[in-house]
């Protein structure tokens, strides 16, 4: 009998061991099919593009395809990709300092890459109604509406905009392409106007979360949390502290930039801290580049925050 009983606990825990195997292999392949999949980001000069290869779940291969940036920043942008090789993924992968516009737009790239690999369907929760959102462009906020109809984007409009009536014509003309596409997802900025380009989309993609009834605040955990950003004369390195999903302190590790700007930046970070988040906080006039390096700074370790 008590040879019996062994067996059976044997079996069983065989059987359950090969169960798990089972669900983890799946798991894993699940949600990113294998193939060869192409992504867009925005590098320092334009637009980049990135071909990846997937199999069994994983990044397996990168291809630079075009990148508009110098030599010495593609050098980069190929150590940023054997990273996410040998990693198999993009996620927990940061960007390399140094050349962050660069590296941020490989990231991008590979992300947007990746999402075609997932099929991910986000249309599935967005629901009909007019919906408002803000992106900063390069002379300050400007405000998106979009109207949402059966999962898709079928108007937009742009509400206000502070940059030049040159950079409007591109800020409409992205919109245009939004709508024809139905969603702002895989939508890549224009080539001569990057900072309006990317206030757009940012704008659109807040919306677009309204929409879907999304909160960015529900998952952000307790802890200390860094990220960078590009000042006027380099990088910045900003430190968060979340509690209860807010930001409750934070703290300037590196700064390039003049004092001058260091005091927009203390500023900004005070305007972050009273309000708990960096949604919908703006550059501050006078400081833009200063007020955009601490602006993606936060932003990168709120993401961190967030486990995204």
């Amino acid at each position: 009998m008590k040879k019996l009983n062994i067996i059976a606990t044997i079996c069983f825990l065989l059987l359950s061991a090969v169960c798990i195997f089972a669900i983890t292999t799946c798991t894993k392949t699940e949600t990113i099919q294998d193939g060869i999949w192409t992504g867009s980001g925005e590098g320092f000069k334009g637009e980049m593009t990135v071909q990846i290869t997937t199999k069994d779940g994983k990044i397996v291969d990168t291809e630079l395809l075009s990148i508009k940036d110098s030599d010495f920043a593609k050098e980069y942008a190929l150590n940023l990709l054997d990273i996410i090789e040998e990693k198999g993924t993009v996620d927990g992968v940061d960007a390399l300092s140094g050349a962050t516009y660069t590296s941020r737009g490989v990231l991008d790239a590979v992300k947007d890459a990746t999402q075609k690999a997932s099929a991910k369907k986000s249309t599935a929760t967005i629901q009909d109604g007019n919906w408002t959102g803000s992106g900063e462009g390069f002379k300050g906020e400007m405000t998106v509406q979009i109207t949402t109809k059966d999962g898709k984007i079928v108007d937009a409009e742009l509400i206000s905009i502070k940059d030049s009536d040159f950079a409007k014509e591109y800020a409409l003309k992205l919109l245009d392409t939004i709508v024809e596409k139905g969603t702002v997802e895989g939508v890549d900025g224009l080539s001569g106007a990057t900072y309006t380009s990317r206030g757009v989309l940012d704008a659109v993609k807040e919306a677009t979360a309204k929409a879907s009834g999304k909160k960015t605040t529900a998952n952000i955990q307790d802890g200390n949390w860094s990220g960078s950003g590009e000042g006027y004369k380099g990088e910045m390195v900003i430190q968060i502290t979340t509690n209860d999903g807010k930001i409750v302190d934070t703290e300037i590790i590196s700064f390039k930039d003049s004092d001058f700007a260091k005091e927009y930046a203390l500023q900004l970070l005070d305007i972050i801290e009273e309000k708990g988040t960096v949604e919908g906080v703006d550059g501050l006039s006078g400081a833009t580049f200063t007020s955009r390096g601490v602006l993606d700074a936060v932003k990168e370790a709120t993401q961190k925050a967030s486990g995204n």
